[in-house]
């Protein structure tokens, strides 16, 4: 295996440490190295194993090649089915640009058709993109729909939330106006859009949906379909959580968020839903743009989810889970799968233009309530004393109080050597311990 890795890392001595989500050529490098890994070297998993242990040692470039090249190992090894990804548009035009037109711009929409279209090359599996625009005011729909017929790029679709409200489409009954979803009910639209189109479908349709920047490279979506070869109905993306997952900050932009303080927001978010969601106990990244779902098992609830924030997750995996043990007995509904994943920051709409305290605190608190009323909304059972004891607290819990509980965690809890897992310590506390630090 040395010898392997060495022969690896010779293959990235003249590319950059760290991956620019802007420069098209780091895009192409990182498939062209897929492609050599796929050509010379036999055991992906334990170069994988060696390189995640140690993430800081090598390139950015080289952890995401290994995942696209075990990725397109693993559609070339399926057998035929359909996929589609479905992504949301809010203020894209920046990210949607090229970098010569923009320093943010990521040029996503042709990325994500040359990711899609390195995956599948050479196999009879049929695939789609779709972008939904969510009510974007720079019109973000127009955009897209210009790039794909600019440069005739096939397999790429194009939504608008608005036409769901006017047609009184079903999936979106709870929404007056575009301004009544933050990204959940554009992801819903496109969902349900993919599972009706292709509801005859005479194989098995898996779909998923991504975010609408590069964090995320869809050659890995291999990876969350082969996981769903057994019984299991979603796989979701790890950032962190799993033992190969890798996130890196890539090349830093305008907008970033201190690792330290994510790395905090992150294991609370979790310890707090521990308690408040048991059903997604093991699912460490529930937040992740990354996840795919059997068309089968998703078509049933999708009218049924009521979040349509950034929280809209949650409810989802939670009612898919929840039918496919009704439904089927499924013993693990859903499983987590190590991804790499590159931070964009830039031109993000997750804090609202801002990363003082007040911005970065507010979405994470936002989403304890939007659990506990998922709770209710779920009937999410199985209430000890003690668990109830918790729930009662955390509905008590204010905004200050949270961002007491944050700020003071911050300072006891060092950050860990890997920001791929949540703070273990963090992840432990009790009742008691919250309450204190919460004072």
């Amino acid at each position: 295996m040395a010898k392997v890795l060495d022969l690896a890392v010779q293959q990235t001595a003249n590319l950059p440490k760290a991956f620019d989500l802007t420069e098209a050529a780091h895009q192409q490098q990182c498939r062209e190295l897929a492609s050599w890994l796929l050509s010379n070297v036999t055991d992906l998993d334990s170069l994988e194993q060696t390189t995640s242990a140690n993430p800081d040692e090598y390139p950015d470039v080289l952890h995401l090649a290994l995942k696209v090249a075990l990725s397109k190992r693993a559609v070339q090894q399926l057998p035929k089915f359909r996929c589609t990804v479905v992504f949301a548009m809010y203020n894209e035009k920046q990210r949607m640009s090229t970098k010569a037109e923009c320093p943010t711009g990521e040029d996503f929409v042709r990325v994500k058709f040359q990711q899609m279209n390195f995956l599948f090359q050479g196999t009879e599996h049929e695939w789609e993109v779709v972008g939904v625009d969510d009510g974007c005011p720079q019109n973000s729909a127009a955009l897209m729909q210009d790039i794909i017929d600019n440069d005739q790029l096939k397999n790429m679709k194009v939504l608008r939330l608005q036409d769901a409200i006017d047609q009184k489409l079903p999936i979106a009954k709870l929404l007056k106006t575009t301004d009544d979803s933050r990204k959940g009910g554009a992801i819903l639209y496109g969902l349900w859009d993919a599972c009706k189109r292709h509801q005859q479908s005479p194989v098995p349709h898996y779909v998923l949906y991504t975010d609408a920047d590069n964090s995320v490279d869809i050659a890995m979506s291999g990876l969350l379909i082969n996981a769903l070869k057994g019984d299991s109905v979603c796989s979701i993306g790890a950032r962190y959580g799993q033992p190969t997952a890798v996130r890196r900050n890539g090349v830093s932009t305008d907008n970033a968020e201190d690792p330290h303080a994510r790395q905090i927001h992150v294991s609370l978010r979790h310890r707090l839903r521990q308690c408040i969601l048991p059903p997604l106990f093991n699912i460490a990244d529930t937040q992740i743009g990354f996840k795919c779902m059997k068309a089968a098992a998703l078509e049933p609830v999708l009218e049924d989810v009521t979040t349509m924030g950034f929280s809209f997750d949650m409810e989802l995996l939670l009612r898919v889970a929840q039918r496919a043990k009704e439904a089927n007995e499924v013993t693990q509904p859903l499983v987590a799968v190590p991804t790499c994943y590159i931070d964009s920051t830039a031109a993000s709409t997750f804090y609202e233009g801002t990363t003082s305290e007040d911005a970065v605190c507010k979405p994470y608190f936002k989403m304890i309530d939007e659990m506990l009323r998922m709770r209710d909304r779920c009937r999410v059972g199985g209430s000890g004393q003690a668990e109830l004891d918790f729930l009662e607290w955390v509905k008590d819990l204010s905004f200050e109080g949270y961002k007491k509980l944050a700020a003071a965690s911050l300072q006891q809890f060092p950050v860990e050597p890997s920001v791929n897992t949540p703070i273990s310590s963090v992840c432990q506390l009790s009742l008691d311990d919250l309450k204190k630090l919460a004072q």
